[in-house]
């Protein structure tokens, strides 16, 4: 998986956690989007390793 991403999604969050952000569902919701991009990007290229 690419670590950039990861750590972009990581920070985003950070963010979320220790702020007030006023568009909170909708910047959840985007992560979740990025995540699954990148689970789907994952499974793709190594189908024996995930279910």
């Amino acid at each position: 998986m690419p670590l950039e991403a990861l750590e972009r999604i990581r920070d985003q969050l950070h963010v979320m956690a220790t702020t007030v952000v006023p568009n909170f569902c909708d910047m959840a919701a985007g992560l979740q989007g990025q995540v699954q991009e990148l689970l789907d990007g994952y499974r793709l290229e190594q189908p024996e390793t995930m279910p």
